[in-house]
């Protein structure tokens, strides 16, 4: 699981996994929400120019695996 915590209109990822290519509905994302954050959140993941959003429930999410494809990074975001 990758975890994020938010704060103003920064977001740090907070731990080590190891990410492995190709996982398919496998990968989860957790999110540190500040309490001013209320509503529904979607978070947004980024490979090149391709950009996957996931509603985010309760404050988790599966990782696109479009982003893990072949891929050695990509960004996320969360609005």
């Amino acid at each position: 699981m990758l975890k994020f915590k938010i704060e103003g209109q920064i977001i740090t990822r907070l731990d080590d996994t190891k990410v492995v290519a190709d996982s398919i509905d496998y990968l989860t994302a957790s999110f540190e929400f500040p309490s001013e954050w209320n509503g529904i959140k979607t978070a947004v993941f980024r490979k090149g120019r391709a950009t996957y959003s996931v509603v985010i429930a309760g404050d988790d999410c599966i990782v696109p695996w479009e982003v893990l494809e072949h891929s050695t990074s990509f960004t996320v975001s969360a609005f």
